[in-house]
Formats: C-alpha cells, sequence, structure tokens
C-alpha cells in the first residue's frame, strides 16, 4: 500500500513498478489511526515497565502525555478476516470430500471425476 502502483488501477499494459503511476487511492487504502483504550493502555503499561509511544501520537489531556494509536488501513482488516474464515473453514471442505468418498466406497475422485483422481484429492480443501 506505500506504492502507488500496487492500489492504483491499471491503466497501461507497459506500466511497471518503476513507473510514475499516479491516483487518488481508494479509501480502503488510507492509513487511520486508532487509539487504545483507558482500560487496555493501563494493563498494558502495568505490565511493561515501559511506556508505549508512536510517532503519530496526540495529546490525551487526561493524562497530560501521548497516548499511544494503533495504525491501520481498512483493508488490512479485510485481509485478516478472510485468512481466518479460510484457516478455520476451509479444513471441513476436505473433511467433507474424504466424507463423500468413503460415503460411496471409493478411494479416490478418479472414478468418479475421470482424469481428476490425485490432483482432486490434493485440492478438495481450497
Amino acid at each position: 500500500m506505500r506504492f502507488n502502483y500496487m492500489i492504483c488501477p491499471a491503466r497501461d499494459l507497459g506500466a511497471n513498478a518503476f513507473s510514475n503511476v499516479t491516483c487518488k487511492p481508494n479509501p480502503v487504502f488510507v492509513w487511520r489511526e486508532l487509539p487504545i483504550a483507558a482500560p487496555i493502555q493501563h494493563l498494558i503499561e502495568s505490565t511493561v515497565s515501559t511506556t508505549i509511544t508512536t510517532c503519530d501520537c496526540r495529546t490525551d489531556p487526561q493524562l497530560g502525555r501521548s497516548a499511544p494509536t494503533i495504525q491501520y488501513a481498512p483493508f488490512q482488516i479485510h485481509c485478516l478476516v478472510m485468512a481466518t474464515f479460510a484457516s478455520l473453514v476451509a479444513p471441513f471442505g476436505g473433511f467433507f470430500a474424504s466424507g463423500f468418498k468413503r460415503a460411496f466406497n471409493i478411494k479416490d475422485f478418479g472414478h468418479s471425476i475421470p482424469g481428476h483422481g490425485g490432483m482432486t484429492d490434493r485440492m478438495d480443501c481450497q
């Protein structure tokens, strides 16, 4: 997300990473700051002897010092949700395929889908 080449739509098929690509970034690629809640901040500071600070801190008027923030882009949250889904749900596709094969008493999908025996068995959870 730090390079426009990665987030701008392709207008020229000859463009590469060294081309001067410019565009207005989609809002999902714009960095945002999430302040850490006071109870969590207090818990972190009580377990860690050093104070957590970031480069772009805002001043907390109640504490009189900089409050830490977490920098993120909405795109990263989307990636985290998709990765969690894939890692927790996808293996059940393999379990389903194995159960399906056992129910019909077949060794692999080579007999039910001709020409796809070993490959389908390797990719069934994907």
